[in-house]
């Protein structure tokens, strides 16, 4: 009996030192960008979207379509079709090159290839503002400033 408690004191010890490693890790990611999956934004009056597509091999081309809360297109932009994460900027502004209003946007994007198109997957850069560690499943997550909280698994990628 006392062998068992000594090894779950033991591997309690293990356990919480695993958690403060988390949180120290995690702390190094306050303040850095982060790309996540989503089609959704939050505009700044006088703002930009910054993300990136993931273009699969063989497309042709590859357009992104930002419409506003009311599923209206108001910018539509091509991006490079070359495989892998295609980077793209929505400097903030409609078609007609006048400044769109602060808010949510959708932010779409579609691979042409051979005539047919597809949905693609859209990822949104994002400030960290805060770490937590999940209590249930023991998993660190970030506080975006925009996207909410977004697990670490979820992330693509970290500037």
């Amino acid at each position: 009996v006392n062998g068992i408690e000594a090894m779950q004191a033991s591997l309690s010890s293990l356990v919480d030192g695993f958690k403060s490693e988390q949180m120290l890790s995690g702390a190094s990611l306050v303040g850095r960008e982060v790309l996540v999956p989503s089609g959704t934004g939050t505009l700044a009056a006088g703002g930009s979207l910054r993300g990136a597509v993931e273009v699969p091999s063989g497309q042709q081309q590859v357009v992104v379509a930002v419409k506003d809360k009311a599923g209206q297109l108001v910018r539509r932009f091509e991006v490079p079709a070359t495989q892998g994460m295609a980077d793209f900027a929505w400097d903030g502004k409609l078609e007609d090159g006048s400044p769109a209003a602060a808010g949510q946007y959708t932010i779409q994007a579609i691979g042409i290839s051979a005539g047919q198109s597809s949905s693609l997957e859209v990822m949104l850069a994002d400030k960290v503002g805060s770490v937590t560690l999940d209590a249930a499943t023991q998993s660190l997550v970030l506080n975006t400033n925009t996207q909410g909280t977004v697990p670490l698994a979820r992330v693509r990628r970290i500037s």
